[in-house]
C-alpha cells in the first residue's frame, strides 16, 4: 500500500473518531438535559405536595373556625337550667341541643326549693353564667321568694324565666304576673314566653295540657335554644 492510501485510511479513521466523540458529547448533553428535567419535575412535584397540604391546612382552619362559629352561634358560655316536671320531660332534648348546659329538674318542684339549689351549685362552682328558671307550674309563690332567688343568682348572671303554660292551669295568669313584675324590676331577668309559643299546640301535650309528649319535648328544647340565641345576639 502506497503512502497516499495510508493517509486516506488515517484520515478516514480520524473522521470516524471525531464523529464518535461529537456524538458522545451530544448524547451526554441530552442525557444531562433530560436528567435536569426529571429533577425539576420532581422538585415541582415536591413543592406542590408541600404547598397543597398547607393550603388544605389553611382551609381546615378556616372551616374549623366556621364550624365553631356555626355550632356556638353566640350562645352563652354556660347554661344552668332549674325546673319542674315540665322541664324534666325535655331534659334529654335540651342537653342534645344546648352546648354547655346542665339541667336540674324534678317532679312537683316548688319555687321555695330553687334558692338552695342555686346556692349549692354556686358553692360547687357549677352555676352557669346564664340561668334558666322554669318554675311555677306546681303552685303560686310569693314575689319576695322570687326576688330572693334572683338575688341568690346574682346581678352578674343573665336570668331567663320561662312563663308557665297549661291549657287548664288555673294559676297560670297569677304566676306569670309575678314573673312579669320580677322581670320588670330586675335588669338581668328576661321572660321567655312559652305560654304564647305553645298555646294552640295541643299536639305537644299529654291530656293534662301541661306535661310534654315526645313532640312537645322537642318543641320545648328548641324554644329554649332559639330564645337563648336570640337574647345573646
Amino acid at each position: 500500500m502506497d503512502k497516499r492510501k495510508w493517509l486516506n485510511v488515517l484520515l478516514t479513521i480520524g473522521i470516524i473518531m471525531a464523529c464518535v466523540l461529537i456524538g458522545c458529547g451530544i448524547a451526554k448533553k441530552e442525557t444531562e438535559a433530560n436528567s435536569d428535567a426529571v429533577v425539576n419535575i420532581k422538585e415541582e412535584a415536591s413543592k406542590d405536595s408541600e404547598e397543597k397540604p398547607k393550603e388544605n391546612e389553611d382551609d381546615n382552619v378556616e372551616n374549623g373556625e366556621q364550624e365553631d362559629e356555626d355550632s356556638s352561634e353566640k350562645l352563652p358560655d354556660t347554661v344552668s337550667c332549674i325546673g319542674d316536671s315540665v322541664m324534666l320531660g325535655a331534659k334529654a332534648e335540651m342537653e342534645n341541643r344546648i352546648p354547655d348546659v346542665s339541667v336540674d329538674a324534678e317532679e312537683s318542684r316548688q319555687m321555695a326549693a330553687a334558692k338552695d339549689i342555686v346556692a349549692a351549685q354556686e358553692k360547687a362552682g357549677t352555676l352557669g353564667k346564664t340561668v334558666v328558671i322554669a318554675l311555677g307550674t306546681n303552685g303560686l309563690f310569693e314575689k319576695e321568694d322570687g326576688q330572693a332567688l334572683i338575688d341568690e343568682i346574682g346581678p352578674k348572671r343573665s336570668i331567663y324565666w320561662v312563663r308557665v303554660y297549661g291549657k287548664d292551669l288555673g294559676i297560670q295568669e297569677d304566676v306569670n304576673q309575678q314573673i312579669s313584675e320580677l322581670a320588670q324590676e330586675n335588669e338581668n331577668v328576661t321572660m321567655l314566653y312559652w305560654d304564647q309559643h305553645s298555646s294552640g299546640h295541643d299536639e305537644w301535650f299529654y291530656n293534662d295540657g301541661i306535661h310534654l309528649n315526645g313532640e312537645g319535648r322537642i318543641a320545648y328544647a328548641e324554644f329554649i335554644l332559639q330564645e337563648l340565641k336570640k337574647e345573646s345576639e
